[in-house]
């Protein structure tokens, strides 16, 4: 816990993961539910492409690394499903976390 954040978070990282693709869809379970959100970091995305995480849309800023998290909301990020822009495959996810959140 901490002052600037005041809920404990804990984290569960994609190696943990069931991992899944149906297409340009990418999805990660980590098995069970996690009230939180969804951190996914992404690697080469050109500058304007767009990546759907959750349903959150994000569009890449052609950094070496982006990163598309929800920072103010919560949600179910126990599974978390990636819609890839056409063309790229899943070699362009590095890394998929589950970051659990609790007001405890």
């Amino acid at each position: 816990r901490s002052t600037l954040f005041p809920y404990t978070t804990r984290f569960r990282s994609s190696y943990r993961a069931k991992v899944t693709q149906q297409g340009r869809t990418v999805i990660y379970n980590f098995g069970e539910p996690v009230h939180g959100w969804a951190r996914v970091t992404l690697r080469g995305l050109k500058k304007g492409e767009a990546v759907e995480v959750n349903g959150l849309r994000y569009i890449g800023t052609g950094k070496t690394d982006d990163q598309a998290c929800r920072r103010f909301t919560t949600g179910e990020a126990g599974i978390v499903r990636i819609l890839l822009p056409a063309g790229r495959s899943a070699n362009c996810i590095s890394r998929v976390e589950a970051i659990e959140v609790s007001n405890e």
